[in-house]
């Protein structure tokens, strides 16, 4: 008996029809490929568990975290499943009419009620979406449509949950990686401002400016590649003959403040900016010099030192920086304009 399954396009060809092994070995002569296997189940498409297909389905749904997220596995509908899974007598064979092929009844509803409605084997039918809110199709069982729209239903809801956190998930990801490429080949500076006085007012200019390119440390990317780090560190390194001069024009100033600069070409934009230093302790102490940055700027930076080998002096060795990513991320945008 054939019976048409509501769909939401009226020009959809959704006609199923039940048949038995004795109308199609009628049909075909009698022939061997009669009792051949369904392409659903891998087995007679005449004989299959049609509730423990269910119930697998079911069971399947409640431990997919994307299936409980969709709220359906609360509802009282839902609950009563099993009671009405009991009182459904199994499909048999259904036969997609459009086409002629032959399949398991209730594997190729739930099929085509969850995903469209599409010959597993030809195709035919265009994936036409079936309407879950209908009343029940004319000739076929009402427990059975009870069922299937309800189980289908929080399948669709659940693939397309799992889509949308995909393609969440690839955005930020590419956001992710993108912004990590820029970070990394932006031209970032630190710029050592020297003065002569100890504490140099608005119209005092600096003698001398040091400037240094810095580097993304990479370490905390590398370690935890699916983790986003809170904070992000930038260092520069100063090694040899480039310590010494850069200690001994540090040691002719009476103080200094640090900036972080993104360079580009003729522009400089500030990131970071320390308040003005004295310079004396730090070198004397070997501590390490923590700069903190002014209302304007963001983040912190630090000074390290090392005893020299060849005399009294202490080698300003290392300056890094450290700023919340998503602090850092904002400014960059705001730079570019993007905002």
């Amino acid at each position: 008996m054939p019976f048409i399954l509501p769909c939401l396009d009226a020009r959809a060809d959704t006609r199923l029809t039940e048949r038995s092994k004795k109308s199609l070995s009628a049909e075909t002569g009698g022939r061997k490929e009669d009792d051949e296997e369904c392409v659903l189940t891998m087995a007679s498409r005449f004989s299959h568990d049609d509730k423990l297909f269910l119930r697998s389905k079911i069971s399947m749904l409640e431990s997919d975290e994307y299936a409980n997220a969709t709220k359906i596995l609360t509802t009282a509908g839902w609950h009563v499943l099993p009671l009405i899974i009991e009182k459904i007598q199994d499909v048999g064979c259904l036969q997609v009419t459009a086409c002629g092929h032959c399949f398991s009844g209730l594997p190729l509803l739930y099929t085509i009620m969850s995903s469209g409605f599409k010959c597993p084997i030809c195709r035919c039918g265009g994936n036409a979406k079936i309407d879950l809110s209908a009343n029940v199709p004319e000739g076929m069982c009402a427990n059975l449509w009870t069922v299937l729209s309800v189980v289908c239903d929080a399948v669709r809801k659940r693939d397309k949950m799992e889509r949308n956190h995909d393609v969440h998930f690839s955005t930020l990801q590419i956001a992710r990686q993108t912004i990590t490429v820029v970070y990394q080949n932006l031209p970032w500076v630190v710029r050592f401002v020297l003065y002569k006085e100890a504490h140099p007012g608005m119209t005092s200019e600096p003698f001398a400016q040091i400037a240094m390119k810095m580097k993304i440390d990479r370490s905390v990317l590398e370690s935890r590649p699916d983790v986003w780090p809170d904070m992000l560190q930038l260092s520069a390194g100063v090694r040899g003959s480039s310590a010494r001069k850069l200690t001994a024009q540090m040691g002719k100033c009476a103080s200094f403040f640090v900036e972080i600069d993104i360079d580009i070409e003729t522009t400089r934009h500030v990131v970071f900016q320390s308040v003005k230093m004295p310079y004396k302790r730090a070198p004397f102490t070997m501590e390490t010099q923590t700069c903190h940055h002014t209302p304007t700027t963001i983040g912190q930076c630090t000074l390290e030192f090392k005893k020299c080998p060849y005399g009294s002096e202490n080698l300003l060795t290392k300056a890094s920086f450290q700023v919340v990513e998503t602090r850092l991320r904002s400014m960059i945008i705001g730079i570019a304009g993007l905002g």
